[in-house]
């Protein structure tokens, strides 16, 4: 609060941006922009957790969505008509500030094998988005091979050169093809 304490609470709602609607809701429509200012000013962080059963069926995992507080967070929160744009700005905030989506870490659980498809798809905010973004990300994940070992074989030919083991044929002209034959 305003005075430094530091609060930990509970709250049945699915996702961070739900949790802070819920928050601001408690209070009369009246209350409520005074109420989303300060907690926009004062809340550092939500997380909101659930437990999925995991692939190996040895248990539970567990699955959370991490939003910290930002200035585009902190707007989002003051202003009700920002209140939309949050998960996106979760879902962009992985990398620079530790935030993640809850399907971003079902996706990240689903790649490591701890939860099933089957898990992931029905904890998921929207299957089929996640089901598309999921297949987006495979897409990437491919064309990045391809393009590492695109590289790798350049790189190959570089080394081999560079050791003699291959050497150019013919006489170099301006423009012309350069053809490379395996020394023996």
């Amino acid at each position: 609060t305003e005075t430094g304490h530091l609060i930990f609470s509970t709250l049945h709602t699915t996702d961070a941006v739900r949790a802070v609607t819920r928050l601001a809701s408690v209070f009369e429509p009246g209350e409520q922009p005074s109420i989303r200012k300060r907690l926009s000013e004062v809340l550092r962080a939500v997380v909101s957790q659930r437990l999925l059963p995991r692939a190996d069926d040895k248990g539970r995992i567990l699955a959370v969505e991490v939003m910290r507080h930002t200035a585009a967070i902190e707007e989002c929160i003051a202003e009700p008509e920002k209140t939309w744009q949050m998960a996106q700005l979760i879902a962009d905030g992985g990398t620079p500030y530790g935030m993640q989506t809850f399907d971003q870490h079902l996706t990240d659980l689903y790649a490591k094998k701890l939860i099933t498809l089957e898990t992931a798809m029905s904890a998921a905010a929207s299957p089929a988005d996640f089901e598309r973004n999921l297949q987006f990300q495979w897409e990437r994940r491919e064309k990045r091979e391809e393009r590492r070992e695109t590289r790798d074989e350049r790189r190959e030919t570089r080394e081999e050169r560079r050791r003699g083991w291959v050497q150019p044929v013919g006489v170099l002209n301006p423009g012309a093809t350069i053809c490379w034959k395996r020394g023996l």
